[in-house]
């Protein structure tokens, strides 16, 4: 299993989008304001890519990293500045061991691999 964090607006991971004959994803780069506690204040996604399934589940560490994330939001006691997203990126062979992270608030979003290994 590899998993890498990322920062993107919210708004620039949802409405990223693939095509088959395409190598990269293209990716709008807006930002998403919105208020929040009567403020406004700006979306920060953490994106997380799975692209496989290993024998050790990965909620746990999934559940951990919002945890950190939330504590240190504009929703947390730490005196955070931003709100956040948090999204997965995985590869169809991913889907069993990702599902569960749904459960956690995260955002899913199913991909093919970008660039072919043999490129």
């Amino acid at each position: 299993i590899y998993a890498v964090v990322a920062l993107f607006s919210y708004e620039a991971i949802v409405s990223s989008s693939t095509s088959i004959n395409s190598n990269a994803p293209s990716i709008t780069t807006s930002v998403h304001q919105k208020q929040v506690g009567g403020k406004d204040t700006t979306t920060v996604a953490f994106a997380v890519s799975v692209t496989g399934c290993g024998k050790d589940p990965i909620t746990e560490g999934a559940a951990v990293l919002k945890h950190s994330i939330h504590r240190a939001s504009i929703h947390g006691t730490l005196g955070g500045m931003f709100d956040y997203q948090m999204v997965v990126i995985y590869h169809p062979s991913a889907e069993e061991c990702t599902m569960p992270l749904k459960d956690l608030g995260y955002t899913l979003l199913k991909r093919e691999v970008f660039v072919k290994v043999p490129e």
